[in-house]
């Protein structure tokens, strides 16, 4: 779960959840943010997504 200032998010399953105020478009969801997705943060009025696997290269 990650939380804004009036909004939050949530990751299940590699599928984004948002919820919330969207006076910035910010829980409005973009294709693509339904399936594998790793990591998810957020600010004021940003979200964010990472698709893929995070962990370093070695």
């Amino acid at each position: 779960m990650a939380a804004g200032r009036f909004f939050s998010l949530a990751l299940r399953h590699g599928a984004v959840l948002a919820w919330g105020d969207n006076r910035y478009e910010q829980t409005e969801l973009p294709e693509g943010t339904h399936s594998g997705i790793s990591a998810i943060a957020a600010g004021a009025h940003h979200a964010l997504a990472l698709r893929g696997d995070p962990a370093p290269a070695p």
